[in-house]
């Protein structure tokens, strides 16, 4: 919902790099995670094994239903348990370059779970409520169009209607027959969009129409030439906290991650060096 508004926020740029490694403040489904998918040689590999496969999958492949990806996934971490397995038979569990990525691994678990309770901790309803007041206290509210445009992919095309709909031309019927868009059988039609959700050339030729209004030239993009046609302007409401609650918790876990960070690290004792071995002054 806070797409809607540009609020601005004070995070430390490692509450948002810490945040981007893997932290959620979503609680897991304990009970989902301890069902068993497989038995290899008498270890159960279990769910939670299998959600750690789903989130190395490529984006497109983690949104598809778990009931289609499901048998590729216990093939895999079957596959995995088994190499893991004749790795430990070699003694690889005992490699010095193994033992330094456990090491690593470690590591990044242990702030995983930290950063997971401690914002558990502190993200409190009353918090939360402050903070979404604060973000509406300094929100812009956003103004959207409704749009319907025609994509061409030459520029005299693109004039030619221009000028068929200036003599009287119906604008969807021209666009269900014209268009290259995926939105030609919709008559062109785009709904309401913010300026920052098209592309810059596009959103300044669109939000300068006044409902009705057709672009009197036309407007070049990355996808072709379109021409623009505005049926609608509005202006969106602030989102009520309960709409916001998500990206409420969001926000704010990041500024908590972000002031712990800057007091651990006023309170701690850091020496960096640059690359040529000398030391380089810690930006606290």
């Amino acid at each position: 919902m806070f797409s809607c508004f540009r609020p601005v926020l004070g995070v430390s740029l490692m509450g948002v790099v810490m945040l981007a490694f893997g932290f959620t403040a979503v609680p897991v489904q304990a009970e989902e995670e301890a069902k068993v998918v497989a038995i290899v040689n008498g270890e159960k590999l279990y769910r939670a094994d299998l959600d750690v496969a789903i989130r190395m999958l490529p984006a497109q492949y983690q949104k598809m239903p778990l009931d289609i990806v499901y048998p590729a996934l216990v093939d895999q971490v079957v596959e995995a348990k088994l190499v893991e397995e004749e790795g430990r038979k070699k003694g690889l569990l005992d490699d010095a370059a193994v033992q330094a990525s456990l090491k690593r691994a470690e590591g990044r678990i242990i702030q995983q779970a930290y950063l997971t309770r401690y914002v558990e901790e502190n993200l409190s309803e009353d918090a939360m409520q402050a903070h979404y007041k604060e973000l509406m206290e300094t929100a812009e509210p956003r103004e959207e169009v409704h749009a319907r445009h025609i994509l061409v992919s030459e520029e005299a095309q693109a004039r030619d209607i221009i000028a068929e709909l200036a003599n009287g031309g119906d604008f969807i019927e021209i666009a269900r027959e014209k268009s290259v868009g995926p939105e030609a059988a919709n008559g062109g039609d785009l709904g309401f969009f913010s300026a920052d959700q098209m592309v810059p050339e596009f959103s300044e030729a669109a939000f300068a129409l006044e409902p009705g209004a057709i672009s009197e030239a036309p407007v070049r993009s990355s996808y072709g030439w379109h021409v623009i046609k505005v049926e609608e302007r509005r202006v969106v409401a602030a989102p009520t906290f309960k709409e916001a609650q998500n990206e409420v918790a969001t926000s704010l876990s990041k500024i908590i991650i972000g002031k712990m960070i800057a007091d651990l690290r006023d309170d701690a004792k850091i020496e960096v060096f640059n690359l040529d071995g000398t030391p380089m002054e810690d930006k606290k």
